[in-house]
């Protein structure tokens, strides 16, 4: 269980945190490329959960940067969806509701385009949300610490053991 907990929690470093950082650094020599914005939105997800002891309702609410935007590179159109490396949902509206603003929907903005894959292209190349990456490290460490208890435990078993036997 607690090697579950760890490989959960790399895979949640690596997945919101290090993958994203990787493309940020990659884009790093993509083209500057103008772009218009085709669509801009914000759309609304809720999720509801129940707690098996109270029964108690729990709903989440975050908030979804819906962009999409067509640029051309050497002469070929192509359409983009990707707003950043990272994740664009939110939990406040305010915090979408302003990207969506700086990209209204007609207005010309520049894109990055990937030169070895120009249907890969990005409007922004920020450094990526650490939230993610700091909950996967805590995960990880809180199991890297019952994998400590659980060595340790079968540890002292095992000299109960030895010491029964003699």
């Amino acid at each position: 269980m607690s090697l579950l907990i760890v490989v959960i929690g790399l895979l949640m470093v690596g997945g919101g945190y290090i993958y994203p950082l990787m493309r940020m650094r990659a884009s790093e020599s993509w083209v500057k490329t103008p772009c218009f914005i085709s669509t801009s939105d914000v759309h609304v997800s809720r999720s509801t959960t129940r707690s098996r002891k109270s029964k108690r309702r729990t709903t989440t609410t975050s908030y979804y940067v819906e962009l999409s935007y067509s640029y051309t590179y050497q002469g070929q159109e192509y359409t983009s969806d990707r707003y950043t490396f990272s994740n664009s949902s939110f939990s406040h509206a305010p915090e979408a509701q302003a990207i969506v603003q700086q990209y209204p929907k007609g207005a010309e903005r520049f894109c990055y385009v990937n030169p070895a894959d120009p249907g890969d292209a990005v409007l922004v190349r920020s450094n990526p949300k650490w939230t993610l990456a700091l909950m996967g490290g805590i995960l990880t460490a809180f199991g890297v610490c019952l994998l400590l208890l659980g060595l340790r435990s079968i540890r002292a078993r095992k000299e109960l053991s030895a010491r029964a036997t003699l």
